[in-house]
């Protein structure tokens, strides 16, 4: 929402961040603290850093996808 009104101070270059995987409780504390909707239900979840510092989180639930298309 920041970026899209302009009142973000920084800009994060995606090539100069590294993609790792991280367990589901470092994934809601950050949910939590940054996400609208906070944590919710996953088994897969995946942060970006950024010098050493998580910035972002995905979180995948395994199979929920293929049951909605199986219906």
């Amino acid at each position: 929402i920041r970026f899209i009104l302009g009142k973000t101070k920084y800009k994060i270059y995606a090539r100069k961040c590294v993609v790792k995987q991280i367990d589901s409780k470092t994934a809601n504390q950050f949910l939590k603290q940054n996400h609208l909707q906070g944590a919710g239900r996953s088994n897969v979840c995946v942060g970006l850093y950024y010098n050493n510092k998580l910035v972002s989180v995905m979180t995948f639930l395994k199979g929920d996808i293929s049951k909605n298309l199986a219906g």
